[in-house]
């Protein structure tokens, strides 16, 4: 019960998102029991899709190079306007936009922010030793 678990699941646009399913159930109810879940799409919706219904439950949400007809949906997601909204049609793969929740050492506290990266391979030998980021 003291120990926190992360669930991180990369293109949720492909999984079972009923009401009754597992990664729901977890969204919903995951936090009290430690549970912290991190999804990833490119396909999003604000509004009438399974994707996003979910991941507006979510603490963090990752945005890979979103599809064309989801960009402006990021973007407003995001609160980008139109001009730094601009940076999602340059995204290229492993770009990412990270919004949720995260860890400012400033504050020494979870503040709300959006911040653009880069998805780690562990498997490939250029990217370097995880252990020294």
């Amino acid at each position: 019960p003291n120990t926190q678990i992360a669930v991180m699941i990369d293109e949720l646009q492909t999984q079972n998102l009923s009401d009754l399913s597992p990664i729901t159930k977890i969204m919903r109810e995951g936090r009290k029991l430690h549970i912290a879940f991190i999804g990833a799409t490119q396909k999003y919706r604000i509004k009438g899709d399974r994707v996003s219904d979910v991941m507006q439950l979510a603490d963090t949400e990752i945005f890979l190079k979103p599809t064309r007809d989801s960009t402006e949906d990021v973007r407003k997601t995001l609160g980008f306007g139109q001009k730094k909204g601009l940076a999602l049609y340059s995204m290229t793969r492993g770009d990412c936009f990270v919004c949720g929740n995260l860890y400012n050492r400033d504050t020494s506290c979870n503040c709300s922010a959006v911040i653009r990266g880069r998805v780690f391979d562990a498997r490939d030998p250029e990217a370097g030793d995880m252990n020294t980021l």
